[in-house]
């Protein structure tokens, strides 16, 4: 599936709350596990919330926007250098979410976008 080119299915119907800001690895760094540098944005998932908060650069375009929106509909990535584009599948958090049992740490499924120059 191709969640840079358009969002993908949603798998979890999580409220977004999409916060676009001048330096997002400010907001990120408490999230990501990889160092925040360089990055275009992040997205926070709580499941037992079901909200979804997103915090991107603020001139960042329509593909970081995709792929954040993408992550908050349950959806996960690896980066395939071959093909030079991200893989994306369920979140297995999300295959396997009852949505009655808390999850994680406070629920939370984390992940960020990093830019191309960064990626490569």
């Amino acid at each position: 599936m191709d969640c840079e080119a358009v969002i993908c299915p949603d798998l979890v119907g999580a409220t977004v709350i999409d916060h676009r800001v001048a330096d997002p690895e400010k907001h990120c760094d408490r999230f990501v596990t990889v160092p925040a540098a360089g990055l275009d944005g992040c997205a926070a998932l709580n499941l037992t919330t079901g909200i979804c908060t997103i915090y991107r650069d603020r001139r960042s375009g329509r593909e970081t926007k995709r792929h954040e929106w993408s992550h908050c509909m349950g959806w996960a990535h690896t980066w395939d250098p071959q093909k030079r584009r991200y893989e994306w599948f369920p979140m297995p958090e999300v295959r396997k979410y009852d949505f009655s049992a808390k999850e994680g740490v406070d629920g939370y499924i984390v992940t960020g976008s990093v830019s191309s120059s960064v990626r490569e």
